[in-house]
């Protein structure tokens, strides 16, 4: 179920692990870095100088990405902003490139039925089919963007986690940083997400680190906070249920810990974590065992995420059929939402506005608070 190899990276790179063996490792890592680095950064100056060109759509591109892999509360974000294009009477579409059976796109286009959603390994023929099938389409959003050079964007947002937000201080594949932070400079805008996670003067530091490789964007904030609690029956119940009950929770996300965190904030008190891999795909043994588990530690509930949970749901109604082993019913779903950090929701938009092209001018709705739900 578990995929320790990727915990035991996770504690390699980031120092925790100790030992001979791990300093090691560690080392042979580290020789395979500044390889990594030159590659991307020679990408990088080709794609400057022209060398290698960049598509051109007719729409104006707005790209949401990462300077680091792992999670950095990027579909909640994009969430978001696909909305407020909507809200502004626009026809967006988002383009991802649909990994590992395209979990983040299924949530996107349940969550967002009014917006085209097009998953492909290459965005520029996503575009293309998008641009044939629906010529009514007037924006276009990058899902995991910032390294995807090849379509021409109007619009840089790159979003740093406050709670590792510079994937352990080394490139691939010593680190999580995609690319040298340099790369930052190319950025409009700085979204650092998960600022609840983070303490005042661990945030003073993470703003002065992205001064530091670009002068330029102006920093935005926002908190992923949980918005409520659904089940496979429909049933729904506010965040605060979870205070005091026992729950086994589990994941398959980029960064399990910010998650966990969370349901820590909420008053859960956790008797079991389980973490899959990023992007996990479940089978009917995993429910199996995660019911199992519950039951064994008499657990209250089993918690999710949106985004487990549209993998999760066939598995959960074929659970149901007559003949199967009824399975899965203790488990909840828990829904996100961003709150921008005092007027920092309005001031994205209106540079978001000005650097696109042609788009029409977004704004906050009148009676609408400061945030949106996401997964």
């Amino acid at each position: 179920m578990l995929m320790p190899s990727e915990q035991r990276y996770v504690e390699l790179i980031s120092g925790r692990a100790s030992g001979a063996a791990a300093t090691t490792l560690r080392a042979a890592l580290a020789a395979g870095e500044p390889l990594y680095a030159a590659v991307t950064a020679l990408r990088n100056l080709l794609y400057a100088r022209g060398v290698l060109a960049s598509y051109h759509l007719a729409q104006p591109v707005i790209s949401v990405g990462n300077i680091t892999t792992g999670g950095t509360g990027k579909t909640p974000v994009v969430r978001w902003l696909v909305q407020r294009l909507l809200e502004a009477g626009l026809h967006p579409a988002v383009l991802l490139r649909g990994y590992k059976g395209g979990d983040e796109a299924r949530l996107l286009q349940e969550q967002l039925p009014a917006a085209v959603v097009e998953a492909n390994p290459s965005r520029v023929e996503a575009a293309r089919r998008v641009q044939a099938r629906s010529p009514d389409i007037d924006v276009f959003v990058l899902d995991d963007g910032f390294q995807h050079r090849r379509i021409r964007r109007d619009f840089d947002l790159v979003l740093i986690d406050a709670s590792n937000p510079f994937g352990f201080g080394h490139v691939l594949p010593r680190g999580l940083l995609r690319e040298p932070l340099r790369g930052l400079n190319r950025a409009d805008a700085l979204l650092i997400t998960h600022v609840e996670l983070s303490s005042a003067e661990m945030l003073r530091q993470i703003q002065q680190t992205l001064r530091r490789h670009n002068a330029h964007a102006p920093i935005y904030r926002c908190r992923h906070v949980h918005a409520d609690l659904r089940n496979a029956a429909g049933n729904v119940a506010p965040v605060e249920a979870l205070s005091g009950r026992r729950i086994v929770s589990f994941c398959g996300i980029g960064n399990p810990q910010a998650f966990e965190q969370q349901l820590d904030r909420a008053g859960a008190v956790r008797v079991a974590s389980l973490r899959f891999s990023d992007h996990h795909q479940y089978e009917l043994h995993d429910v199996v065992e995660l019911t199992d588990r519950a039951a064994d530690l008499h657990a209250d509930m089993i918690l999710t995420t949106e985004k487990d949970w549209i993998k999760l749901r066939g598995l959960l109604e074929r659970a149901r059929q007559p003949g199967e082993r009824s399975v899965g019913s203790g488990i909840w779903r828990i829904g996100l939402r961003i709150g921008f950090v005092n007027d920092d929701e309005a001031g994205l938009l209106r540079q978001i506005s000005r650097a696109a092209r042609g788009l029409s001018p977004l704004s906050l709705p009148a009676a609408a608070p400061s945030a949106a739900a996401g997964a």
